[in-house]
């Protein structure tokens, strides 16, 4: 099963048949295990297909399927927005109870479970955003630190137990810490719940690091998509777009035109990476030189 988006075009003004859509013929498939990443400068179309992915918008060309149920059936779509979990960038504005433990609750009160299924399910949220409910559960959201209250807010989500997450810059502006232990959350929400997870973020080195998939868009279009090996290899052609590599990635291809380093069959992708590359170049050049 999958989330799947067949020749998908949507324009914000219907009556403009000269508008230039916002998407354009999107083709894309998000698979449970996995995470997705969407790259793209703004204007590029990435909010507006992260909207398709639940339902907030519906294309007017092509089609929006969820585990094979489409999101243009009235009926259902209530139904299929609660497989598919948005957060939003700064998802912490969105927090209003009184009670870290009232907000995570929230979702699964008003889905109309048992107060034994809410505890649980908000318990279960809480363990895997890291939160600790006996010791955050009663404080008010308000007196959390940043990264804390982006965690209860993804937590209000979880607790609703989607399929699939989607989430549009989960680490932005948060401090080195709180932004690496995000990136730890998602890969195990990945790993333990089987989560499909879409990651739109403007962070390269993010995307890098843990997403399996990377599509790149330009002017409503995906066109880029492959493996972050795949993707990140075509640095003259996202230059050209206006978007960077990782950081490893840049500095491997300003040393290659500097002649310190030889092309190689992949760039790297992070630092342990580079930091081996570099130095099998020193020990060749050392064994050159004897």
């Amino acid at each position: 099963m999958s989330i799947e988006l067949k020749n998908v075009t949507y324009r914000y003004n219907r009556n403009g048949a000269e508008d230039t859509p916002a998407l354009k013929d999107v083709n894309l498939t998000v698979e449970p295990g996995q995470i997705c990443g969407i790259v793209g400068h703004t204007g590029s179309g990435k909010t507006t297909l992260v909207q398709q992915l639940n339902g907030l918008l519906t294309p007017q060309e092509g089609t929006v399927t969820v585990d094979g149920e489409d999101f243009s059936s009235r009926d259902r779509r209530a139904e299929l927005r609660r497989k598919v979990g948005l957060v939003f960038q700064y998802p912490e504005y969105q927090l209003f109870e009184e009670t870290v433990a009232e907000d995570i609750a929230f979702g699964p009160r008003n889905m109309g479970l048992a107060e034994d299924e809410i505890r649980e399910r908000s318990a279960e949220a809480a363990r895997m955003t890291g939160l600790d409910l006996e010791l955050l559960g009663d404080r008010s959201p308000f007196e959390l630190s940043g990264g804390q209250k982006r965690k209860a807010a993804i937590a209000g989500v979880l607790a609703m137990r989607p399929a699939y997450l989607v989430l549009d810059e989960p680490a932005a502006g948060l401090d080195p810490e709180a932004h690496r232990e995000m990136l730890d959350m998602l890969v195990r929400i990945c790993s333990e719940w089987g989560c499909g997870i879409v990651l739109v973020s403007h962070n390269m080195d993010d995307v890098a690091a843990i997403c399996h998939r990377v599509y790149v868009m330009e002017k409503g279009s995906i066109v880029m998509g492959g493996t972050p090996d795949q993707v990140f290899s075509r640095s003259g052609e996202l230059r050209e777009m206006g978007l960077g590599l990782p950081a490893a990635a840049e500095l491997t291809v300003l040393l290659r035109k500097e002649g310190v380093l030889p092309d190689a069959p992949r760039i790297p992708l992070n630092a342990e990476e580079a930091a081996e590359l570099i130095a099998a170049r020193l020990r060749l050049k050392g064994q050159g030189e004897k």
